[in-house]
C-alpha cells in the first residue's frame, strides 16, 4: 500500500521499542521455546547489534515495579537467555510469581476463574521457594531505566504472542500519550483455520481487542498481511498500514552438530510436530507407504519426522511398526534441538513440507541455508519463501505429493541442478530481517 514519505519527513522520529513481555513470561514459566520466541528474540538481538543504524530499546512490563523497563540487550548476546533461572536473575525476577492470564475457559466464566486462581497460586508458591544460584550474577544485571522524556513520541512494536500477556495494550497506552502500537502478525491460525488447531480463544480475544487499538500492522508474508487486512475489516477495524517483513532463511546456530539422531543411509526430513493436524504429517506417512510400493525398500531413502511429538510419538510408533513398508523406514526425532536439526539438515537427501497452513514456513528456508531442496505445500504461505527454488505440490492430493517426491529420489541429476539453483540464490539473514524490520517501523 503506498504512502506518501514527505507528510512524515518533517517530524520527529518516533522512539523504537520492542515489547519482550511476552518472551519474559513464557521462558519464566518454563515453557518449550517455540519458534515464534526464537524469531522475536533473533530480530530483537540483530535490531540492537552495535552497527545498528537506527536505534532501539528492548524493555518488557515488570511485575513488580508495574511499569515498562529496559533491557540490555547483552541478555541476549548468548543462549542464556533461554535457562528460566538466568533470565529471571538478570531481570531481577527471582522469588516473583510468573504473571498467568489463561487461555482456556473462555466461554465459562466460573471455570476460568478457578482455573487462573489454581495456576497463579501455583506460580505463588514457587516463587516463594525459588532462589537465586549461589555465586551468580547480580540480580537485575539487564535492567536498565525506561527515561522517556516528556512528550516524547513512542512507536511500540509488538513482535511474538501478546495473547499470553495480562492487560497488554492497557499498559503500553500507559506509556504515554502518544504511543503508536504496531503489532507483527505470524499468522491468523485461530481465527481462518481453527479446524487445523486446538482451540485458542486467547489470541482470538486480544485480536479482536487489539483491532479497536491499533491501525497498523506488520506480517510476516503477503499471504498473512492480506488475511489480517480482511479479518481486520470483518471486526469493523481499519488497516491504515501494513508491511511485510518476510523472514529469513538463515539457521541460526553456531555450535557442533549433533549427529546421534542421523540415521544410517540416505533419509529425507520433515520438521513438524505430530500432535500439530496441519502439518499434514498423517498423510506423509501414507505417501511414504505408496512409495514403499513403488521403489521397493533398498531405493527408498528413510523418513525422518523432527518435532515436539509427545504423546503421539508412541501412537505413531506402533502403527508405523504395523505397516510393512515403513517399519524401517520412518525415524521420530522428539523435540530435537538446534544441533540436532543441524545434523539431520547437513546430510539429508532433501526436505519434505506437507503443511495445510502456514504464516510463514521455517523449515522451508532453513533447508535451502544448508543447501537442500524443499518439496513442499503449494498453498498459503509457503511458496513464498523460496519461490520458483522448490519444488511444490497440493497437500490434499496423495498421489501429486507421492510424484513430486519421487522424482528427487529417482532423478538424481535433477536434484543435484536444483541444489545448483539454491546456491546461486541470495539468502536472507536474521540481520537482513532486523534491519527490514527497524527500517519499517522507522517510517
Amino acid at each position: 500500500m503506498p504512502h506518501d514519505s514527505s507528510q512524515g519527513a518533517a517530524a520527529a522520529p518516533a522512539r523504537i521499542l520492542l515489547d519482550l513481555t511476552d518472551v519474559v513470561i513464557l521462558i519464566s514459566a518454563g515453557g518449550g521455546i517455540g519458534g515464534i520466541i526464537r524469531v522475536v528474540v533473533r530480530l530483537a538481538r540483530h535490531a540492537t547489534a552495535p552497527d545498528a543504524q537506527i536505534p532501539v530499546t528492548l524493555a518488557f512490563y515488570h511485575p513488580v515495579r508495574k511499569t515498562y523497563v529496559a533491557i540490555d540487550p547483552k541478555l541476549f548476546a548468548d543462549d542464556s537467555w533461554t535457562r528460566p533461572a538466568d533470565l529471571r536473575v538478570a531481570l531481577g525476577l527471582i522469588g516473583v510469581p510468573v504473571p498467568f492470564i489463561g487461555t482456556r475457559h473462555f466461554g465459562e466464566p466460573v471455570r476460568r476463574f478457578w482455573h487462573i486462581a489454581r495456576r497463579r497460586l501455583k506460580n505463588w508458591r514457587a516463587a516463594r521457594a525459588e532462589r537465586a544460584p549461589a555465586g551468580g550474577p547480580a540480580s537485575g544485571w539487564a535492567l536498565r531505566p525506561l527515561d522517556l522524556a516528556p512528550g516524547e513520541k513512542l512507536r511500540a512494536a509488538v513482535l511474538g504472542m501478546a495473547w499470553m500477556v495480562p492487560k497488554h495494550i492497557e499498559r503500553l497506552r500507559a506509556l504515554g500519550a502518544d504511543v503508536e502500537i504496531v503489532t507483527l502478525i505470524h499468522d491468523l491460525i485461530p481465527l481462518t483455520a481453527g479446524n487445523e488447531e486446538l482451540p485458542n480463544p486467547a489470541f482470538v480475544h486480544w485480536f479482536r481487542h487489539l483491532v479497536r487499538q491499533t491501525t497498523r500492522f506488520l506480517a510476516v508474508s503477503r499471504y498473512t498481511a492480506d488475511e489480517v487486512t480482511r479479518e481486520v475489516a470483518a471486526m469493523g477495524g481499519h488497516v491504515a498500514r501494513i508491511d511485510v517483513v518476510p523472514l529469513a532463511h538463515e539457521f541460526a546456530f553456531d555450535g557442533t552438530p549433533d549427529r546421534s539422531v542421523v540415521p544410517a543411509g540416505e533419509f529425507v526430513v520433515t520438521v513438524g510436530s505430530l500432535g500439530h493436524k496441519r502439518k499434514n504429517l498423517d498423510l506423509l506417512l501414507e505417501v511414504w507407504g505408496r512409495l514403499a510400493e513403488r521403489l521397493g525398500p533398498q531405493a527408498l531413502p528413510a523418513l525422518v519426522i523432527a518435532g515436539a511429538h509427545g504423546r503421539q510419538a508412541a501412537r505413531r510408533e506402533a502403527a508405523i511398526a504395523r505397516h510393512p513398508g515403513l517399519r524401517d523406514k520412518v525415524v521420530l526425532v522428539d523435540r530435537p534441538n538446534d544441533a540436532k536439526l543441524a545434523a539431520l539438515y547437513a546430510a539429508c537427501l532433501f526436505t519434505v513440507y506437507p503443511s495445510r497452513y502456514e504464516g510463514w514456513g521455517l523449515p522451508v528456508g532453513e533447508a535451502a541455508w544448508f543447501g537442500k531442496l524443499s518439496v513442499c505445500s503449494n498453498v498459503t504461505s509457503i511458496p513464498e519463501v523460496m519461490g520458483p527454488v522448490a519444488d511444490y505440490f497440493d497437500p490434499a492430493d496423495a498421489e501429486a505429493m507421492a510424484n513430486a517426491l519421487e522424482q528427487p529420489i529417482r532423478d538424481r541429476a535433477y536434484l543435484k541442478a536444483r541444489e545448483a539453483e539454491i546456491a546461486a540464490m541470495q539468502l536472507r539473514s536474521w540481520a537482513d530481517v532486523a534491519r527490514t524490520l527497524v527500517a519499517r517501523l522507522a517510517q
